[in-house]
């Protein structure tokens, strides 16, 4: 009678031996590994023992696997191990053959594993991508594409300094009236846009009004106003998330129409010149009324004073007025 150790092992046993003392058997196993045989004749057990070694077969598509952990990284930054575990069609595994890593989508570095698999069937390689979306990884061993894949989801990495804008338009306003809208767009490291993150604007100088944004939105936008009072350059900066961005807009103050009056003399060939938002027209009575050696059509002396008309210019069409110094 025959018996092996290990175990999967499958042993056919002997007839009665034969006229010249023989008798035979047969072992398989599905389990790798070394096999030692031993009998016993007619209840007798035989000193010598037969060694059989069991080895893997060949790379089996249905029972190999492709892991990958962790199974959600930060683009840009974060990195996952891809585990490739070649087994034959036992489950055993299968050593020294080499493993190709391949991955769906854009923006990814896959580092193949290094060597062939080890003892255990193992070989392992890794995954970064700086573009958000869900990566399908998948696996040949021994040239035999594994049914199995491991699926890795690239999410949106922390805010980038340097990645993320801060625009101004328009980038030149009029004191107390104009209004700059302040953009941000918030992106990681790769680009991406970052949804839901709180931005928080500033700026220099006086006078100023902020109005602070919401939360960016799924293009990682988000948009408040500057206004000010008071004439200069204002640089508008913004942090996104308490990270504080690079990038600054410039918006220009300009001073608005003076307050108080600008006077026009319009002078004697008509012209007018400025001082300011009025006009002051000179024109002698002799030249509008016409000159007499005695006075002029009103009997007024000739070194009467010229009249002074004033015209005030108003901001819009039809909005002005006259008046009459004597």
């Amino acid at each position: 009678m025959l018996s092996a150790t290990g175990s999967g092992n499958t042993l056919s046993q002997p007839a009665p031996t034969n006229g010249s003392g023989v008798a035979t058997g047969s072992l398989s196993s599905t389990i790798a590994g070394s096999k030692t045989v031993s009998a016993t004749i007619s209840g007798v057990a035989i000193t010598q023992t037969a060694s059989v070694t069991v080895t893997a077969g060949p790379v089996s598509a249905t029972q190999s696997t492709v892991t990958a952990s962790p199974t959600s990284i930060a683009a840009g930054s974060g990195t996952s191990t891809i585990t490739v575990t070649a087994r034959d069609a036992n489950g055993n595994p299968v050593s020294g053959v080499t493993v190709a890593l391949s991955a769906t989508g854009s923006g990814n570095t896959l580092t193949q594993p290094a060597s062939a698999t080890n003892a255990s069937g193992v070989a392992t390689g890794t995954l970064r991508s700086t573009v958000v979306e869900t990566k399908t990884i998948s696996a040949t061993a021994g040239g035999v594409a594994l049914n199995q894949t491991a699926s890795v989801t690239v999410t949106v990495g922390p805010v980038s300094a340097s990645q993320s804008t801060v625009t101004a338009s328009p980038t030149s306003i009029t004191a107390g009236s104009g209004t700059s809208t302040i953009t941000v767009t918030a992106r990681d490291a790769g680009g991406n846009p970052i949804s839901g993150a709180t931005v928080v604007l500033s700026a220099s100088g006086s006078g100023n009004t902020l109005t602070q944004p919401g939360p960016t939105n799924p293009s990682g936008v988000a948009t408040g106003s500057l206004s000010s009072t008071v004439a200069g350059s204002k640089a508008v900066s913004a942090t996104i998330n308490g990270v504080a961005i690079k990038q600054t807009a410039t918006v220009t103050v300009t001073a608005g129409p003076v307050g108080g009056r600008d006077e026009r003399e319009r002078g004697r060939d008509g012209e007018p010149e400025l001082h300011g938002g009025w006009l002051e027209d000179r024109v002698r009575h002799d030249q509008r009324r016409g000159h007499h050696p005695d006075g002029d059509r009103d009997g007024h002396s000739p070194d009467r004073k010229p009249d002074r008309v004033y015209q005030h210019v108003g901001h819009e069409p039809g909005s002005g007025r006259l008046y009459r110094d004597r």
